[in-house]
């Protein structure tokens, strides 16, 4: 019994130390991919171990939407020749938005003698967005006759900037390649101030369209608008990442 006890240590430690060999040491570059949600996003890690406890780095992110939602209504028109033609016509909207940010960040690793690494730091999301831009289309269809009626509001490009405090892990299955999730509890304050332009448009053709080859002028308006937001919480509440550890190492 005893043989077995002193056999299951010498196993045991002999496993631990082969896990602590798939951490990287000081000296090692790290680049991870990663999503966060809430809201959803995509972001890249750039990181480089200074030492054994302090890791510094930065991330780059960014998120796109588009939804797209329409409704139908069938109607009768009245085409070239006062003919009754019968016709569809489709509400659509359409809206997207795009977002991309640049977040320096440092990290303290606690000392865990295993795979698994455990840290805190702090980041600085800087970030430049764009829309939501919505396009509103009324579209009539029959026989050799189509109608198209736009109006597309384009709010000014935002700027936020922020701070945040971050908690995660990772666990290094193999050597210098780990998995990772992370909570982000921060603050962040938005600012979009310039023109918000509203453009209506249209067009008309088809043998049965009586419209077709009308010109119909292009309106554009524009609205100086100056909107401030700030937010108190998870800046990125959750995010799963894998990342990849990289060098030589330094010399002792």
């Amino acid at each position: 019994m005893r043989k077995i006890c002193l056999a299951f240590i010498v196993l045991t430690c002999s496993i631990a130390a082969m896990a602590q060999e798939n951490k990287p040491v000081a000296g090692f570059f790290g680049v991870g991919y990663g999503v966060s949600f809430f809201p959803t996003a995509q972001h890249v890690n750039f990181t480089y171990i200074v030492s054994d406890k302090l890791e510094v780095g930065g991330t780059v992110g960014f998120q796109y939407i588009r939804s797209r939602s329409s409704t139908f209504d069938s109607l009768q028109i009245v085409g070239s020749n006062s003919v009754f033609l019968a016709a569809q016509e489709e509400h659509k909207t359409v809206t997207t938005a795009a977002h991309v940010f640049i977040t320096p960040l440092v990290k303290y690793h606690f000392g865990v003698k295993n795979n698994l690494d455990v840290y805190l730091g702090a980041n600085l999301p800087i970030g430049v967005g764009t829309g939501p831009q919505t396009v509103n289309s009324d579209i009539v269809t029959a026989s050799n006759y189509n109608s198209t009626n736009s109006t597309t509001n384009t709010p000014p490009v935002s700027v936020s900037v922020g701070a945040g405090l971050l908690l995660g892990c990772q666990y290094f299955f193999y050597k210098n390649l780990a998995v990772g999730a992370e909570a982000n509890l921060g603050f962040s304050t938005t600012i979009a101030n310039g023109n918000n332009v509203t453009k209506i448009s249209g067009s008309n053709t088809g043998s049965n369209n009586p419209d077709a080859g009308v010109a119909i002028p292009t309106v554009t308006n524009k609205d100086m608008v100056k909107n401030d937001t700030e937010n108190l919480g998870m800046l990125h509440s959750f995010a799963l990442s894998v990342s990849w550890y990289f060098g030589k190492g330094k010399s002792n």
